[in-house]
């Protein structure tokens, strides 16, 4: 028995780990693993099947250094009997939502309102992909990194490398999703960032833009330019003054519109944060504002949709970004240009084919 109960209480609540993560053995398997951040946690490594194992024994000082030993002697009696401490950790845990499906949909609907429908669109789409792949039978504490490498070559085989960086990325928020709800027993490894260098890598393809040296010329043609829609200065003047988000500019409400306050709200359902935001606005923008509404002040949306539908539209209408690219090329400007990802006037200069 000595040679079990190696650790004291004082060397327990004076160890530290030096940058790195650390042990301290209390003997028969037993050992406290010390993290950089000053977490404590306790571990039993064992073999069963003529594999070794770790089993999770739970955070110092929630469970103490007594009961540790005694959580170590159980699964020490569970080994000798044949049986696998952690496989009968799992069974006799109360419910079930330990398959990486069933984890991957509470992850999802923890998701739902705090992030933009498209952004959700996109993460549904991507976990078909790794709900098709892993069945429900599968415990997320049995993927390994090289099951994940796996499931990339399946993917890379598909020839959706894309989807497979953003299938893969998922993966990995769902494991730290579990591990944040006690399902995962190694909070240290993540198979999905373990296996992320495997993913083909492509070069990003820059978006066309205008150039910083074109700007001047642009807008000044803008401005005295005669066979653009009424909308198409507006729009592009205060696309300049503001620098929104496309789509948060195109589906503008004049409700939102404070021209006293000089102040533009826009709403959390329109941000892909989820969180309001509010743009203040200059004199120009102010002046233009002013002109537009009484062009378009009696409806919705600061740029109404102009073309006629043969059914009616659920909801209001408002232009989309086919307008504006449609708008630029008129101004002589085909956005051939490669451009910084970073810059402003990116999404607003992006050439497309399509004419409206």
């Amino acid at each position: 028995m000595a040679a079990h109960n190696k650790l004291t209480q004082k060397q327990i609540e004076a160890a530290k780990a030096d940058g790195k993560q650390s042990k301290l053995a209390d003997g028969g398997g037993l050992y406290l693993l010390l993290h950089p951040n000053g977490s404590k946690y306790w571990r039993m490594r064992y073999r069963h099947g003529g594999c070794e194992k770790t089993l999770a024994l739970g955070v110092y000082p929630a469970v103490s250094l007594k009961q540790a030993r005694e959580l170590a002697r159980a699964a020490r009696a569970q080994t000798a009997a044949g049986i696998d401490p952690v496989a009968e950790h799992h069974r006799t845990r109360p419910g079930s939502g330990r398959s990486l499906p069933e984890i991957a949909r509470a992850w999802y609907g923890s998701r739902q309102g705090q992030r933009a429908d498209n952004t959700l669109e996109g993460d549904r789409r991507s976990l078909a992909y790794l709900t098709d792949y892993y069945k429900d039978n599968t415990d997320i504490n049995d993927i390994t990194t090289a099951g994940v490498s796996k499931f990339i070559e399946h993917l890379n085989r598909i020839n959706i490398p894309a989807c497979a960086r953003r299938t893969v990325q998922i993966l990995a928020q769902i494991w730290d999703y579990a591990v944040q709800r006690g399902i995962i027993t190694d909070e240290w490894r993540n198979p999905a960032t373990t296996a992320r260098p495997l993913l083909n890598t492509s070069k990003p393809k820059p978006q066309p833009h205008i150039r910083p040296d074109e700007l001047p010329d642009f807008y000044r043609t803008l401005q005295t330019a005669h066979d653009l829609h009424p909308y198409a200065r507006p729009l592009l003047l205060l696309a300049a003054l503001t620098v929104p988000r496309p789509s948060a500019l195109l589906s503008a409400r004049w409700q939102d519109i404070d021209l006293t306050a000089r102040l533009w709200h826009i709403p959390a359902a329109d941000m892909k944060t989820k969180h309001p935001f509010t743009v203040p606005l200059s004199d120009w923008a102010v002046e233009i504002l002013r002109e537009l509404h009484t062009q378009t002040g009696d409806n919705i949306h600061l740029f109404p949709g102009i073309r006629p539908r043969r059914k009616p539209a659920p909801h209001p209408d408002h232009i989309s970004i086919k307008f504006a690219h449609n708008a630029i090329r008129r101004l002589g400007y085909d956005g051939s240009t490669p451009a910084n990802p970073n810059t402003p006037c990116t999404d607003s200069a992006t050439s497309s084919p399509t004419s409206a």
